[in-house]
């Protein structure tokens, strides 16, 4: 099962690298969620405040926006 799909994003149109950005910036500016839309469609996600450097590790270059 993809990011997208666990989150609830599986419709939208966005690429994993922008979702892990997103979340990223959301967490450094210690925001409680963060919002993604499209259309008439909204997720919105509650996020704990954590340490996103072991999240992915292994995968770091698999996810660096292009």
């Amino acid at each position: 099962m993809s990011l997208k799909q666990l989150l609830g994003l599986g419709k939208f149109p966005i690429e994993e690298a922008e979702i892990l950005r997103k979340i990223a910036e959301a967490n450094n500016a210690k925001q409680e969620f963060v919002e993604f839309s499209s259309g008439k469609e909204k997720v919105k996600i509650h996020l704990r405040q954590m340490s996103l450097d072991n999240l992915m590790k292994g995968y770091d270059d698999y996810y660096i926006a292009h």
